[in-house]
């Protein structure tokens, strides 16, 4: 739905603009409309009154097999796929480099037939401030891009083992003054314990 919202916007398709000189204005046709507009028996030449569907006398302007091939995807896609709200990993990582808004995931599962289960994950624009032509992206392609851009950054190996080795002699040096700390600790605290034993025999 929201991708058919998209393709109209950028057609023109949209919402009413409050300013009515602006004709570039008006914002994404919203889902449920989106919906609505596709399961309009109104288009195919019937309407409904009372909850029931009559023929119309006006000039249909799809065809009734195009309508129900509609009505099948509509259904099929509502029962096969569920979204879910999960954590996904990406979110508070990045923004929509079109308008600058967050980015969404949705989680979709697939029952197939045979039984097999399919989970995808689906990145996306909020789209919050309307204007927006980016579409969905799958993890898969989102995480490979990712990957490509922070090669670019990735530590040269030489350093990587010069770092590994001072970590290692930091780690050892703090072991060994740790060692050392504690022995000088004993040491004060058996001197402390032998003048408390000859203080104790002096007095009594």
């Amino acid at each position: 739905m929201e991708d058919i919202s998209a393709f109209l916007y950028e057609r023109g398709i949209r919402t009413k603009c409050i300013k009515r000189w602006d004709s570039s204005g008006g914002n994404p046709i919203k889902k449920d409309t989106i919906k609505e507009i596709l399961t309009n028996t109104f288009y195919y030449g019937d309407y409904r009154y009372g909850g029931e569907i009559y023929s119309g006398v006006h000039t249909p302007i799809v065809e009734k097999r195009l309508f129900d091939k509609v009505q099948e995807v509509v259904k099929l896609r509502g029962r096969v796929q569920k979204a879910k709200k999960e954590p996904a990993a990406l979110c508070r990582l990045m923004r929509c480099g079109e308008c600058g808004c967050s980015i969404t995931a949705e989680i979709i599962t697939k029952h197939q037939q045979n039984g097999n289960i399919h989970r995808y994950v689906y990145y996306r624009c909020t789209k919050k401030k309307g204007r927006c032509s980016q579409s969905y992206v799958r993890e898969e392609i989102l995480t490979a891009q990712l990957n490509d851009m922070l090669s670019q950054y990735v530590l040269p190996q030489e350093w990587a083992k010069e770092m590994l080795s001072m970590a290692n002699k930091d780690e050892t040096d703090a072991k060994r003054i740790a060692t050392a700390s504690v022995h000088e600790l004993r040491t004060k605290t058996a001197d402390i314990d032998t003048r408390i034993a000859r203080l104790t025999d002096l007095y009594n």
